[in-house]
Order: C-alpha cells, then sequence, then structure tokens
C-alpha cells in the first residue's frame, strides 16, 4: 500500500511536470508565431526603404545625366564655333598669303 501511495505521488508529479511542460511549449509556439510576425515585417520593412532609396538614387542619376549632358552640348557648341573661327581665319590668312606672295600678278590686271 505504501509503494502504491508513492507511485501514485509520483505519478501526480509527473502529470503536473507535463504539464508544465505542455504550457511552456505553447508559449514557446506563441513566441516563435510572434517572432516570425516581426522577422516578416522588418524584411518588408527594409525592402521597402532599400526600394525607396533606389528610387530615389535614380532620379538624381537622371538630373545628374541631364545636368552633364547639357554641359556637354553647351562645351561641344563652343568648339564647333572656335573650329569655324580656326578654319576662317586660316583660309583668309592664306588667301592674303597669296597675293602678296603675287602682288606683282595681280597689279598688271589693275594697270
Amino acid at each position: 500500500m505504501a509503494t502504491e501511495k508513492l507511485e501514485i505521488e509520483r505519478l501526480a508529479k509527473l502529470e503536473a511536470q507535463v504539464d508544465a511542460i505542455k504550457e511552456d511549449v505553447a508559449d514557446v509556439k506563441s513566441d516563435i508565431k510572434d517572432l516570425h510576425s516581426r522577422i516578416t515585417t522588418t524584411t518588408r520593412e527594409i525592402t521597402d526603404h532599400i526600394d525607396d532609396k533606389i528610387d530615389t538614387l535614380a532620379q538624381t542619376d537622371a538630373k545628374q545625366h541631364e545636368g552633364m549632358k547639357k554641359s556637354i552640348d553647351s562645351m561641344k557648341d563652343r568648339v564647333d564655333m572656335l573650329e569655324k573661327w580656326k578654319w576662317l581665319i586660316l583660309g583668309g590668312a592664306t588667301a592674303v598669303g597669296y597675293i602678296l606672295g603675287h602682288l606683282e600678278f595681280f597689279s598688271r590686271f589693275v594697270k
């Protein structure tokens, strides 16, 4: 009888421990669900933030590209104008040099 009583007490203790373990497992499952939800939310927030930054960088890049294109086009126009003047001056100098070199030939027609 004494052994039955001890076994019943042991069994009661084991059942209490099993119930406590079940509660702990339920708490852990709940914590895991909360943690999963937080991870998902944080991942979504980080992804959205990265997307916003990429969009901002793309807009800034487009503005910078447009500004550089305008600057390069302006510089190209100036260089084209300088080349035009260079060839006009070289052509004029060549014509004046030819005339000065052949002054005797032209003076025959003027007389």
